[in-house]
């Protein structure tokens, strides 16, 4: 039900447009008789439609107004924004506004990053709009540095309207600087300058309705935190500071899920070393909390683990949970484990209990997109094989602490293609679970009719599923 609804959420693109979130962005060459380069090592696409009308706009307003005859094209380094232009709408609930209507569009902005030709000097930050049916700049103000690390767009004091974030690369690949900027009345104002960061997430972190941001800085000297600040009455302030596991090195992936009514915890993947991955959380409840760090210690040892596999809500169930992997049979001795060769057991944060609460066991491929719960009863019963020319993962006995006989597996192909003759178990033994007619991939299922588990054609139901 949710992989289908998702499915049915990104085929309505009108809504998708209007929900205000970054749209298509598109890098814009020069064209005949304008005087805008690209970076040398990016090339760029060819200019259609309103694209182009938008690159004419800002190409006025620089060499006609500012009199710049040569300007260099700027791109956001992450965050997958790779575009000099970020189009979006204002409004953050232009949906909920206008559902009667979804035929009327909402009013985009265009947002250009460019800098001066003829010297190193700060970017520009250029924002465009339709003025009488045309596009126009209608704002220009200077960025902090000459390169930009991300930028996002967020309703940060829950007006309906949104701020635009970015992020400047002014010291080191770590030490990186924020600047909040409201849009409000064609205007780029500066709202706050200060922040200090090394990654960001924007979200509601405070349940009130509205994004708030947190800030993660590694501070050096085996200090890291993770700041919350809020944005109230046109100002930035600070809803507290916690720290972190001081031996953090780089962070991950960010999820944010429900702990309980009116309180949501936002799991943050951190890498210590080139084998040891940890997740925080991170919730408000009148103040800023993370119970998996180990002041003690200073490092978060509950949920540090080899496998490099990241936090997610695996079962649907609105809490994200964190992964625990131990090897299973018959990989004890290896070296360099594959991601078959782990048993995964999946924890939750029981907020009303304050501690953690196990869940299931699991063996998970990221390769082909699911997993398969296993019981508790099977563990240390059971391994796994996988054979990487059919896409097949192979669940097998474990006599003795080794690798016995398959009596279950999971095939996944794409496009209709079948397996090679020389595959270990024949396609024609296999049973249709999951169909995915967007991409064409399809996941089958086998089983042994003697296997000692009790497993039958309704066993899928509730021992696979797909990682979203």
């Amino acid at each position: 039900g949710k992989e289908a609804a998702m499915m049915g959420f990104w085929k309505k693109s009108r809504l998708w447009r209007a929900a205000g979130v970054i749209l298509a962005a598109v890098m814009l060459p020069a064209a005949a008789g304008c005087s805008m380069q690209v970076e040398p090592y990016l090339v760029p696409p060819k200019l259609q439609g309103e694209q182009l009308e938008i690159q004419k706009a800002l190409d006025e307003y620089v060499t006609g107004t500012l009199k710049m005859p040569h300007y260099i094209m700027k791109y956001p380094k992450n965050r997958g924004q790779t575009s000099a232009f970020i189009r979006t709408s204002l409004e953050v609930d232009w949906i909920t506004k206008n559902m009667a209507d979804t035929e009327q569009e909402p009013e985009e902005v265009a947002i250009a990053f460019y800098q001066d030709a003829a010297k190193t000097g700060n970017v520009h930050i250029n924002m465009l709009r339709t003025v009488d049916g045309d596009w126009a700049s209608v704002s220009d103000v200077e960025g902090l540095g000459t390169d930009i690390e991300n930028v996002a767009f967020g309703d940060l004091d829950g007006d309906g309207l949104k701020e635009m974030l970015i992020g400047w690369n002014i010291y080191n690949s770590q030490e990186k600087q924020l600047h909040v900027y409201s849009m409000r009345n064609d205007t780029l104002t500066p709202v706050s300058t200060d922040n200090l960061y090394t990654e960001w997430f924007l979200g509601d972190v405070t349940s009130s309705g509205k994004d708030d941001l947190v800030l993660f800085r590694l501070e050096g000297n085996n200090r890291v935190t993770a700041r919350l600040k809020t944005l109230q009455d046109g100002r930035m302030t600070d809803g507290g500071t916690v720290s972190l596991d001081g031996y953090i090195q780089r962070f991950g992936s960010m999820k944010i899920g429900k702990l309980a009514d009116g309180v949501n915890g936002l799991y943050v993947d951190a890498t210590r070393d080139a084998n040891t991955t940890i997740t925080e959380l991170i919730y408000w409840d009148k103040q800023l909390y993370a119970p998996f760090y180990d002041p003690a210690s200073n490092a978060t040892l509950l949920t540090a683990r080899t496998s490099g596999l990241a936090s997610r809500d695996i079962d649907t169930d609105g809490q994200v949970e964190y992964p625990i992997c131990t090897r299973l049979p018959g990989y004890y001795e290896t070296t360099e484990p594959q991601e078959y060769m782990w048993l995964t057991q999946w924890y939750s944060w029981d907020y009303a209990a304050q501690q953690v609460q196990a869940e299931f066991y699991s063996l998970v491929n990221t390769t082909d997109g699911y997993y398969i719960r296993l019981e508790d009863a099977w563990k240390d019963q059971v391994t796994a094989t996988y054979e990487a020319q059919t896409h097949t993962l192979m669940v097998c006995t474990a006599p003795d602490g080794k690798i016995g006989e398959p009596f279950l597996a999971v095939r996944v192909t794409r496009d209709g293609s079948a397996a090679p003759a020389s595959a270990s178990i024949p396609d024609a033994d296999f049973k249709l679970w999951y169909e995915d007619e967007a991409t064409g991939t399809t996941y089958r299922f086998w089983y042994s009719e003697d296997n000692p588990f009790g497993i039958n054609d309704q066993s899928p139901l509730y021992m696979l599923g797909l990682l979203i």
